[in-house]
């Protein structure tokens, strides 16, 4: 922590913005061009559905949500290992996970995790294939808990590997 012009900065802030920049220059966006943010990593409202029943009590919503009308593909962001997917066949709005529905998470380098969730359909079902940068997922749906059609992204840093030799 540091005081500049009595205010307060915390060294975290400068160290977050390090690794936006750096993730900025590895990572691709999931969906292409034009796309629209519907949700962002911020604290929540609840969340109804078009018939007024809570889908999702008032919570931190950890992630993107990029919306596109259409049949929209979901890229890889970064080369990577699939570590956990659940499948939702044929776009069906319950399978998979309960939230998420038909996702993938995947493994990158240096303790990075993204998620892909509400897919509708998912291109690669097996755990411990290695994905590229670019490779079609699956695509985007309203599978799990989900309003309407979007991708929720999510990237989780592991610190652990600032401490592996």
């Amino acid at each position: 922590m540091r005081s500049v012009n009595n205010d307060t900065y915390y060294d975290d802030v400068i160290f977050y913005r390090t690794i936006t920049a750096s993730l900025q220059r590895l990572f691709i966006c999931p969906v292409d061009k034009p796309y629209k943010i519907t949700s962002d990593c911020a604290a929540r409202a609840d969340v109804k559905n078009k018939n007024g029943n809570l889908v999702v009590a008032g919570s931190y919503h950890q992630a993107l949500d990029i919306s596109k009308p259409g049949n929209v593909p979901v890229k890889a962001v970064a080369d990577g290992e699939i570590v956990e997917c659940y499948i939702a066949p044929d776009g069906k709005k319950y399978s998979g996970h309960p939230v998420y529905g038909g996702y993938y998470i995947i493994r990158h380098e240096q303790g990075i995790h993204t998620v892909y969730a509400h897919l509708k359909t998912t291109e690669i079902k097996i755990i411990g294939v290695k994905v590229k940068q670019g490779d079609i997922l699956g695509y985007m749906g309203a599978t799990g808990k989900a309003t309407g059609q979007h991708l929720h992204f999510e990237i989780f840093i592991d610190p652990k590997f600032l401490f592996e030799e």
